[in-house]
């Protein structure tokens, strides 16, 4: 087992550090746990994740404790313990670092304070909506390197103005101006390597589908009446955008997700406390008398009966484990009973309400192909960043997100090192609905990951 002290020496023999600290979302303080135990051993290593006790004095002994190099902590417990960080640290490492993507964020802030002058940040997905992030994330390493915020922004505006389909030659000759300018000035700071060019010898084959899944006539009904209902609300100026587009989104998934035995308009996935904020829709008319006979089957929902014919002939046909994917947690409540009807359909549940001590359990045992199992239903916000789910070749993305940084992510869990089977994506849209424009969204936003 080498010593720590040979993984911090500097070029003159002599380590150039003497504490270093590594920040992570707490779903990964196990992972980076394990993985210094593999190289390092246990003896200098102290881990910290958000809901553990004793945070006070394991910080302390980072401090004072000389056999203590390394601190593991959650961006959780370092926001809530931040006035204990008074002291040098040789260098931090921000993992998922697309979490400092807003200045005003309170980790944010906390991070800048630090009385630190090595700073990495680690991030798959650097740039996800627009370059003020790109900005943000670099100005926590390098504070200043690309200028003011203000300054910034009057760059980034040419260079989207330049890629508007109206832009004059003038505008679009400034726009490369601009982006060479930042090429030169990023290029400085930023190490770029991509799985394609670095890990695609080592890992099997990856096949990816995109599913287009028709509604059944009871999704399309309720889709178009509420629509209808955006329609007539818009007219009067006090239409609620995103709420008719969670309703749509909803829909696809399964009719149950807008509905309630008590008001069938105002049930939708996102809970009971935010429930009275979205619009009003009276969908009661289209569902049948017998519907809580119905409302967990899977015949009601296009994607839902794609969904379940995939899952049998998985488990009919191969030995091969699978991660189904959804952006709602009432989305995954729905597909476990989808699952319960298949014989061997064996399935954990991975979502924002386990701790980090039992997530890293749980992916372990699932990655154990001596333990039964067959599905992880994980949620994209609990798990999409940082696991290792290797024990599933399969993985299924139920619904888009906005964002396809998000979806990159949780798409990535499955095609990992030490994946020894040739794996599968499916990407499930409804077809001709609120999702499609979605993806169509997504695909735009790739482009911007060329301007750095």
């Amino acid at each position: 087992m080498p010593d720590l002290d040979s993984f911090l020496q500097g070029f003159n023999g002599r380590p150039t550090i003497s504490k270093a600290m590594i920040l992570c979302p707490s779903s990964l303080v196990g992972n980076w746990e394990n993985e210094f135990y593999k190289w390092v051993g246990k003896h200098r290593i102290c881990v910290q994740a958000a809901n553990t006790g004793k945070i006070d004095q394991k910080i302390n002994d980072f401090r004072y404790a000389a056999n203590i190099k390394v601190l593991i902590i959650s961006y959780e417990s370092f926001r809530h313990h931040k006035d204990l960080f008074s002291f040098e640290i040789g260098i931090l490492i921000a993992d998922e670092g697309h979490r400092l993507k807003n200045q005003g964020s309170q980790i944010t802030q906390a991070i800048s304070e630090l009385n630190c002058k090595r700073r990495i940040i680690l991030s798959g997905t650097p740039l996800q909506n627009d370059l003020t992030e790109l900005y943000c994330m670099l100005d926590v390493c390098v504070p200043g390197i690309l200028g003011t915020r203000q300054e910034f922004k009057k760059k980034e505006n040419a260079i989207m103005r330049g890629k508007e389909p109206g832009s004059t030659e003038k505008e679009r000759e400034r726009q490369i101006e601009m982006e060479n300018d930042l090429h030169q000035r990023t290029n400085l700071m930023m190490i770029r390597r991509l799985a394609k060019d670095v890990l695609t010898k080592y890992l099997p084959p990856k096949v990816e589908h995109i599913v287009f899944c028709s509604m059944t006539s009871m999704q399309t009904r309720l889709y178009n009446k509420i629509l209808d209902h955006y329609k007539e609300a818009k007219k009067s100026k006090g239409a609620d955008a995103l709420g008719h587009i969670r309703y749509l989104r909803n829909v696809v998934n399964h009719p149950n997700l807008v509905y309630s035995d008590a008001k069938p308009a105002v049930k939708t996935s996102i809970g009971k406390k935010k429930a009275a904020n979205l619009p009003v829709v009276d969908l009661s008319s289209e569902f049948p008398a017998n519907w809580g006979k119905l409302r967990y089957s899977a015949e009601t929902s296009g994607k839902m009966q794609c969904l379940k014919e995939l899952l049998i002939v998985i488990k009919e046909n191969s030995n091969d484990r699978i991660v189904i994917v959804s952006n709602y947690t009432e989305t995954l409540s729905a597909i476990e009973h989808v699952l319960k009807g298949i014989k061997g359909g064996h399935f954990c549940r991975l979502d924002g309400s386990v701790n980090s001590n039992k997530r890293t359990k749980m992916v372990n045992d699932f990655n154990d192909a001596g333990k039964e199992g067959f599905a992880m239903l994980l949620s994209s916000k609990a798990g999409g960043c940082g696991l290792n789910l290797i024990g599933a070749n399969r993985l299924v993305l139920f619904d888009p997100d906005w964002n396809p940084a998000n979806d990159r992510q949780v798409l990535a869990r499955v095609w990992r090192q030490g994946q020894p089977f040739e794996c599968f994506i499916y990407r499930f849209v409804a077809c001709g609905t609120i999702e499609e424009q979605v993806y169509q969204r997504q695909c735009k936003k790739e482009d911007l990951q060329a301007v750095t």
